[in-house]
């Protein structure tokens, strides 16, 4: 016999015993310590982690959420730091314009 409970997280497309939260957390991780090496990819890992936390509703995929968040701010803070200083700085070195 199946319980409502089941049906009802079938149904919705959740699964109890999903590895949906830990592949995030683990995303987020390497999102975070890549956005610091690579931007780019730190966002892009964090994006795809964003997406495996919302397929699962546990802590875990709550806490990898807030991390691959974190991980994507960073990425975007880092990499318009590295176009801003890419803009700026050659001038200032070579003697630009003023």
């Amino acid at each position: 016999m199946v319980s409502k409970k089941t049906v009802k997280k079938e149904s919705e497309g959740l699964k109890e015993n999903s590895n949906y939260g830990l592949i995030s957390y683990i995303l987020a991780i390497v999102a975070i310590v890549e956005a610091i090496i690579s931007p780019m990819a730190g966002i892009i890992l964090g994006i795809i982690g964003l997406s495996f936390s919302v397929k699962e509703k546990s802590k875990l995929a709550l806490k990898s959420k807030k991390l691959n968040i974190i991980a994507i701010v960073l990425g975007v803070l880092l990499f318009v730091a590295i176009l801003a200083s890419s803009v700026l700085l050659p001038s200032s070195i070579y003697g630009g314009t003023q």
